[in-house]
């Protein structure tokens, strides 16, 4: 448990699945922020 602090590109990952419920949008726009 060495990674308790992921780096952002981790972090990314896991953000995806909140994206999708707008949790995303409080930091930046999910559409405008979403190149995929």
């Amino acid at each position: 448990m060495s990674h308790d602090k992921p780096p952002t590109n981790i972090r990314y990952s896991s953000l995806p699945a909140i994206s999708s419920s707008g949790f995303q949008g409080e930091k930046y726009p999910p559409a405008q922020q979403k190149p995929k």
